[in-house]
């Protein structure tokens, strides 16, 4: 667990809090803002901060900046993160990591523990600098583990590494959303909704309204799929509510772009919503604040039978 400020950050869960209340952010943001806290005195490039949160580096500036500008927005300040023209970010706030024993907990300044870490790590030795998951926690591993896997195509090997990340911590939200999806994508449609009423649930729980409005949004999903398109419609809405309600831009188009894909089912007979292209519901969420909400829309053929 981190500290900084009147924020701490639990990186088993890539959970943020505020005092006691959650602060969202997306998967990656998380596992941004857990590389920065574990090495927060050095400035690192770009190239490095993409292979930590991507697992390969063919990935736009663009997306890094806006990584780096969600996590200074939640946290209300731009010197939380530091830029060094022409050589990349630091974490600009002291942070001390808490540290958990018999009981008891006492906080410990970042510096000193990184080097108490070697001494404590199940790895022999210091940790591997060109493996992105390495010092992370088992859970946040597993996930930029799957997002590598996901990038390359592989849907079994994306499926595992996030069942391994629910299993390292069985309150993952963000986690369950991704697999449910993945297994949606499967077509395994049993495990998905379990997996995303799951996700639902631990989302209430904490209180984190973006993973609330996505789970919905996966779960009237799924409802289409089983041919029950009002239910859909139901589920969709109330994704929506929750997202507008709660300022989360990146949930509400998308809940919106579903919205008049089911729309477009129910108004003509024999069309059928098609589901967001990115090969997950996060990550449509993650494209929707830098594309229009027409990337997620596949109208059905036009018939020629009618006209007007």
């Amino acid at each position: 667990m981190y500290r900084f400020k009147s924020y701490r950050f639990d990186p088993t869960g890539g959970r943020l809090f505020c005092r006691a209340r959650p602060v969202a952010l997306r998967p990656k943001a998380a596992l941004l803002l857990e590389f920065l806290l574990a090495h927060p005195t050095e400035v690192h490039s770009k190239e490095r901060l993409v292979r930590a949160v991507w697992g390969h580096e063919h990935v736009e500036d663009q997306a890094l900046f806006q990584l780096v500008s969600e996590i200074r927005a939640r946290l209300g300040e731009r010197d939380c993160i530091a830029t060094y023209p022409n050589r990349g970010y630091r974490w600009g706030w002291p942070v001390a990591r808490v540290q958990r024993g018999r009981g008891r907990s006492w906080l410990i300044p970042a510096a000193t523990a990184a080097v108490l870490a070697l001494g404590l790590t199940l790895r022999p030795g210091p940790p591997d600098r060109s493996d992105p998951a390495a010092g992370m926690s088992p859970a946040m591993s597993a996930v930029s583990r799957a997002f590598q896997a996901r990038h390359a195509g592989d849907l079994d090997g994306t499926i595992h590494w996030l069942t391994v990340a629910v299993e390292a911590n069985p309150r993952f939200a963000a986690a369950k959303v991704e697999l449910a999806d993945a297994l949606r994508a499967r077509g395994d449609l049993e495990r998905a909704q379990s997996y995303a009423h799951d996700a639902l649930s631990d989302a209430r729980i904490v209180g984190d309204h973006y993973l609330e409005a996505t789970a919905h949004v996966l779960l009237s999903k799924l409802r289409a799929s089983q041919g029950d398109l009002a239910g859909a419609l139901e589920l969709n809405a109330e994704a929506a509510r929750i997202a507008n309600d709660h300022g989360h831009v990146c949930a509400a188009q998308v809940s919106a772009a579903w919205q008049q894909q089911l729309a477009l089912a129910l108004a003509r007979p024999g069309a059928r919503p098609t589901a967001a292209r990115e090969s997950s519901i996060l990550a449509a969420c993650e494209a929707a604040l830098e594309s229009p909400q027409s990337q997620w829309l596949e109208p059905p053929a036009e018939d020629p039978t009618q006209t007007g």
